[in-house]
């Protein structure tokens, strides 16, 4: 998409340039004009000619004496600089408060006149001799004001949009409208009939790298006067006025201490020139000032970047805490949910649960194991002779003894009143057997005190043991087994250790 033709040319809102700037260069053009003739025209307007005559007098040139007519001047600055000098201030009265709309007029012009001041310092630098350095500078950025006259709405969007953002002006310019402000400017001077070394370097003074030789170098001072300026004249955050220093210390070749230097010469040379042409320069800092205000706002995102991240720390190890806390409780209430109050062993909702994954385990890796069931024999006389109080005793002692001599691997589990039942992992039958006998021989031996009383129990023991691969069973049908190998102990008198397999047993009763 090209430049519109009615947004340079048709644009009521925007003014034809200056008529006494027209002659002045119609004038400077011919090869026999003269300082007269060049004088005539600057005192055609009064005010023209103070605005000369104050700058010749300004501490910018620092004569030792008083210049008092424009003849004078002349010969002092040069008829290039008083040229640009006229077109500078022409542009800047013509174009200033009394357009209408949001257009920060005063923020424009101060940004445009430091970034003028800038080229001239950086041109001087960098021995890049061209007369046109200022005004050049100057009107780098009138293409901004051209799109906004011409979409002021949609202008002011964009220009909102780009506080918040991270775009270049130019690339959101050419997102929106299809061309961008340097394109704009430039060809808008062109119309005009300036000359070639004006608009050209404004065309590429944001990609100075593609400039065409004889330009280069002019478009990249514009560049870094840009850069100067927007330290003054944007609201940047501390990595911003750090970067663009960097940059231009980095453009111009020089050290800290030089580019604060350099920079302080800029503002105080822009605060004096924008008084020239009316314009309120604002309270402009001394760079000094500002990296230090920048170096401070970066401490304080550090601080509040660390106090954050040592919050953050703390409460991610309270998270970890309450995490850890949490899953002692949630595993404290499983075992709760899974625990007899009495003896502290696993009740029977566990004991179920543990068997179906032993049976699913069993399979699975081909090994067996086995399960006791016990009882105490004639638990019923303990109660009915010393009280409950003394069955629960009993019921704790047999439990404590368990505890003692079982595996770590074992389950002990209070099946219910006075039965237990120990799950033996990857214990086959003579193994159970020989554990059977050895809890039985210990409770045997093993005395109950009870209020001055002595109480000696016995128990009967039933084994099942199950072989995987043979057959398969749910819990309550290895219960049953261990049930009727307990039955058969008690059968034959008690405090004894029977067995029962679960293979036999189930073929006996599919009988």
């Amino acid at each position: 998409m090209g430049i519109p033709h009615e947004l340079l040319k048709n644009n009521a809102k925007f003014p034809s340039p200056p008529c006494i700037v027209l002659r002045l260069m119609e004038s400077i053009r011919k090869d026999n004009f003269s300082f007269a003739e060049i004088a005539g025209i600057i005192k055609s307007d009064p005010a023209l000619t103070t605005r000369v005559l104050t700058m010749v007098n300004s501490s910018y040139y620092s004569l030792p004496t008083k210049v008092s007519n424009i003849e004078r001047a002349l010969a002092i600055m040069g008829v290039n600089v008083v040229k640009n000098i006229a077109l500078s201030f022409m542009l800047v009265f013509n174009l200033k408060s009394d357009n209408e709309g949001s257009f920060d007029f005063n923020y424009f012009w101060k940004r445009a006149i430091t970034a003028a001041v800038s080229a001239e310092l950086l041109a001087s630098r960098f021995n890049v001799r061209d007369d046109d350095t200022f005004v050049i500078a100057l009107l780098q950025d009138i293409g901004v004001f051209v799109i906004y006259s011409g979409s002021p709405k949609d202008y002011a969007k964009l220009l909102e949009e780009k506080k918040t953002g991270d775009l270049l002006l130019e690339v959101m310019e050419d997102r929106v409208f299809g061309f961008n402000h340097q394109e704009v400017g430039s060809e808008l001077l062109r119309i005009w009939g300036l000359p070639e070394n004006i608009y050209m370097p404004i065309r590429y003074h944001h990609k100075h790298g593609e400039a065409p030789e004889e330009c280069r170098s002019l478009a990249r001072i514009l560049f870094l006067s840009d850069m100067v300026s927007s330290i003054y004249n944007e609201a940047l955050c501390c990595e911003k006025v750090r970067h663009i220093a960097e940059l231009v210390k980095s453009g111009m070749g020089i050290h800290d201490s030089e580019l604060e230097s350099f920079i302080d010469e800029i503002r105080n040379r822009t605060v004096e020139i924008c008084s020239y042409f009316d314009i309120t320069p604002d309270d402009m800092k001394p760079f000094s000032q500002i990296l230090q205000e920048a170096n401070d706002e970066l401490s304080r995102l550090n601080y509040e970047y660390e106090t954050t991240f040592v919050r953050l720390r703390e409460e991610k190890s309270k998270a970890e805490v309450l995490a850890h806390e949490l899953e002692k409780s949630n595993r404290k209430l499983s075992e709760i949910s899974f625990e007899d109050s009495l003896t502290g062993l696993y009740n029977r909702r566990y004991l179920f649960e543990y068997i179906d994954k032993e049976v699913s385990r069993a399979e699975r890796y081909g090994r067996h194991f086995s399960i006791l069931l016990f009882d105490i024999d004639y638990f019923k006389r303990v109660n009915d002779s010393h009280g409950h109080h003394a069955g629960d005793l009993v019921l704790r002692r047999v439990s404590e003894i368990l505890k003692r001599i079982k595996r770590e691997t074992d389950i002990a589990v209070r099946y219910g009143g006075d039965e237990f039942v120990v799950v033996l992992p990857e214990t086959d039958l003579k193994q159970s057997l020989i554990f059977a006998e050895r809890l039985r021989d210990t409770i045997e031996r093993t005395d109950t005190s009870v209020v001055g009383h002595t109480i000696r129990i016995t128990i009967s023991v039933g084994i099942t043991t199950y072989i995987p691969g043979k057959t398969g069973t749910a819990h309550e049908c290895l219960m049953d087994v261990a049930d009727k190998a307990l039955y058969d102990a008690k059968k034959s008198g008690r405090n004894r250790v029977s067995f029962n397999s679960f293979l036999t047993h189930s073929k006996r009763e599919k009988r």
